[in-house]
């Protein structure tokens, strides 16, 4: 059983832990905010068109039933279509990328911004 006299020795203790937890959880907390700015997962690739997501749903739950079934990047927040190109899962011709490139310097250009 603990004793007043046993809780009253371990308070200061107990304190310093609590500041010392307290900065590392805040720490931590800025740490996972950038991250979290960087992977949005309320950012999506379907715009959020109700008719282009449910295509996409239909079309992917009917491959599934078929056994045919695969990740869509349409279907995706932008925070799992980033993570999947950063570890490579991506499948992408050289072709179609050098597309996206030739319209990411078209857009820079267009709106001012060296590319």
């Amino acid at each position: 059983m603990t004793t007043i006299s046993t809780v009253s020795r371990r308070l200061p203790a107990l304190c310093t832990a609590r500041v010392s937890f307290a900065y590392t959880a805040a720490t931590r907390l800025s740490v996972s905010s950038q991250q979290q700015a960087r992977y949005s997962s309320y950012s999506s690739r379907h715009e959020n068109d109700p008719e282009k997501l449910d295509d996409h749903k239909r079309n992917s739950l009917k491959e599934q039933k078929d056994g045919k079934g695969q990740w869509h990047e349409e279907l995706a927040s932008d925070a799992e279509a980033f993570i999947k190109a950063e570890r490579q899962e991506i499948k992408a011709t050289g072709e179609e990328i050098e597309k996206l490139q030739r319209e990411t310097t078209k857009l820079l250009k267009k709106t001012g911004l060296k590319g």
